[in-house]
């Protein structure tokens, strides 16, 4: 089932995390308003990227998290750190 995809999946999935690593630290190299205007757009995203698979990107998430979205949202650095790792 799935569409046939199954026998791709991992090479799907290590060409599309070098991918995001490159946007996500375009995301934290943004000037902090411009970020903000990205971020309603790009908030859901995001939250989904804290399950990722891979390390890489879910330390670039959690950096987005302390360093741009807390400070964007008004959170604490423990209400951002929270966020970016799920509640856990």
């Amino acid at each position: 089932g799935g569409g046939g995809c199954e026998p791709y999946d991992e090479q799907i999935r290590w060409l599309l995390a070098p991918t995001l690593v490159v946007i996500l630290e375009g995301f934290l190299a943004l000037e902090q308003s411009k970020f903000e205007r990205a971020l309603a757009r790009m908030y859901p995203l995001f939250c989904g990227l804290i399950e990722c698979n891979d390390a890489r990107v879910r330390a670039l998430v959690t950096s987005l998290f302390l360093e741009k979205i807390g400070p964007a949202l008004g959170l604490d650095a423990a209400a951002a750190a929270a966020a970016a790792t799920g509640g856990r």
